[in-house]
């Protein structure tokens, strides 16, 4: 039975793969298509099919599912450099107003001798192919839409004379080398604009029409395609180009890394989620004397370039603190602005556009325009620079704007300062995550502000705070015991409570203490987005 199956076996593959070739040898009935003037033939596969030419110029149009090809007589005969030097100079021109072109013409033998001058480029979904070529004394310009470039050339590889024999040669393309700038037009009128261009400029038109459709004000045709000019005018150039060709990030590999995120968070959310939760200080008395006043009630929020803090104790008295946090934020819409300008970078590109060529007009243009990035890590670089030493400032004032409680320092240490602003005590970073609340300028640590769960920060750094899952978890410490804790609103994480013991709350002052805790909630940021520094 198991020789009879695998007899079977074989017996079915030998007889799928003898189908595959045979339909392989099938001949794919190629059409062969003869210009109006009887100039020459071209073959095309089974899908295309002739169109009415629409102007008397255009002397063979063809269309195919949505694709289009078609070929018009030029009634001048400018010579190959003059058309290489045109096409350059209008791909230019296409490139600084936005669209995704190659950096010069491209150079394609045809089977009777003469060179095909040509671009291919994406507008809209569709490849868009643009060129020109001779041919028995004449000048002739080719308009493609929906036809790729191996298709063009191919097609292209069968252009013959009725009567003659299609040459059998593979296809091979000659790439024309770099050049600093394309030859320069004659000063003198070489070819004046022809008014029967005009039937190219209504064939290109309507071929990047019909690719962008999206795009009805960008420049579609070639200006070597509009109507006659002045003689002595030349093709628009733009005075700027890229000094190095760029393509942005493939979408591909930004999705790949945006999955990776999205899974990290979860396995981030789920380990912060096992933690114990932060344990709670003891109950102070029924009757507590007037200066305790815990528990405070505290509300964060970004304003614009400041971290300002709303808080009230058991009295009720309502204050307010604000920390300015220009520098942290200038790093980071700095960098997440550069992420966002390579994500549009990459999905313009894919219709057509190049967002970095938006960037030649300004000074520098063709550095920023090959390295668009240098802009936005120069701002950020700036920013995290200045940030090591930025002097940072929090001061607490009551209801009527009177300042009660000045904290200003560095990201390591800063200082107590009273209404009247003298020196009334310090805070100094010992650790990473642990700083030191000392009562006066002199006094030893009265107190000790830790953070419990270092083990969120890296995750922190990663993937943000994830909405209040992977804030820090600080707690006040004095002698190694639990003096006071720092709890979160499980509705909204800018909601905090901050409760002390009783028998451990005049190690400082509460304003010192609420202080002490705002100044590090300001440095030491939760971002809710990712924030490596």
């Amino acid at each position: 039975m198991r020789e009879r199956a695998n007899i079977f076996r074989h017996g079915f593959f030998a007889a799928a793969l003898a189908a595959v070739l045979f339909a392989c040898a099938l001949p794919l009935n190629a059409a062969t298509f003869t210009s109006s003037d009887q100039k020459f033939m071209l073959e095309f596969g089974p899908r295309w099919a002739a169109q009415e030419a629409d102007s008397a110029e255009n002397v063979l149009n063809l269309e195919a599912n949505g694709a289009s090809f078609s070929i018009s007589r030029m009634d001048e005969n400018p010579d190959i450099d003059q058309l290489r030097t045109l096409l350059q100079a209008e791909l230019l021109s296409l490139r600084s107003k936005g669209y995704a072109v190659p950096g010069e013409p491209k150079e394609f033998r045809l089977p009777s001798g003469p060179l095909m001058i040509y671009a291919v480029y994406l507008g809209g979904n569709d490849d868009v192919a643009a060129g020109f070529f001779n041919l028995g004394g004449m000048a002739f310009a080719i308009s493609a839409v929906g036809m790729k470039e191996d298709e063009l050339l191919r097609t292209m590889q069968t252009l013959h004379r009725p009567g003659e024999e299609i040459a059998a040669a593979p296809v091979q393309r000659k790439y024309k080398p770099k050049t600093a700038e394309p030859p320069p037009l004659p000063a003198a009128p070489a070819y004046p604009a022809p008014a029967s261009t005009e039937a190219i400029n209504n064939l290109l038109g309507a071929a990047i029409d019909t690719a962008a459709p999206a795009q009805q004000s960008a420049p579609a045709v070639p200006e070597s395609a509009q109507p006659a000019a002045p003689a002595t005018e030349q093709p628009a150039r733009p005075d700027k180009t890229p000094l190095y060709p760029r393509t942005p990030l493939p979408l591909a590999p930004l999705a790949i890394l945006l999955a990776l995120w999205g899974a990290g968070t979860v396995y981030a959310s789920s380990a912060a989620k096992k933690l114990p939760p932060v344990a709670r200080v003891e109950a102070p008395p029924q009757n507590p004397p007037p200066d305790y006043n815990f528990p405070y009630a505290l509300h964060v929020s970004d304003r614009g370039l400041e971290r300002r803090f709303d808080f009230s104790g058991a009295d009720g008295a309502r204050y307010c603190a604000s920390c300015n946090c220009l520098l942290d934020k200038l790093a980071a819409y700095a960098l997440y602005a550069l992420l966002a300008f390579e994500f549009a970078w990459t999905c313009l590109y894919m219709i057509g556009l190049d967002l970095a060529h938006i960037l030649l007009p300004l000074p520098g243009g063709a550095v920023l325009a090959s390295f668009p990035e240098l802009l936005f890590l120069a701002v950020a670089a700036v920013g995290l620079i200045l940030r090591l030493e930025q002097e940072y400032t929090l001061q607490i004032r009551d209801e009527q704007s009177n300042i009660v409680l000045e904290l200003s320092g560095t990201r390591s240490e800063a200082q107590f300062k009273n209404a009247e602003g003298n020196l009334v005590g310090k805070l100094s970073k010992t650790t990473a995550g642990a700083w030191q609340v000392h009562a006066s300028a002199d006094a030893p640590a009265a107190l000790e502000l830790v953070d419990i769960a270092p083990q969120l920060k890296p995750l922190r750094r990663v993937f943000g705070n994830l909405g209040g899952l992977l804030n820090a978890r600080h707690v006040f410490q004095s002698g190694g015991k639990l003096a006071g804790t720092v709890l979160q609103s499980s509705s909204n994480d800018s909601d905090l409570t901050l409760e002390f013991a009783f028998s451990a709350y005049r190690a400082a002052r509460p304003d010192q203490i609420v202080a002490s805790l705002l100044y590090v909630k300001a440095v030491e940021r939760d971002y809710p987005y990712p924030w490596f520094f």
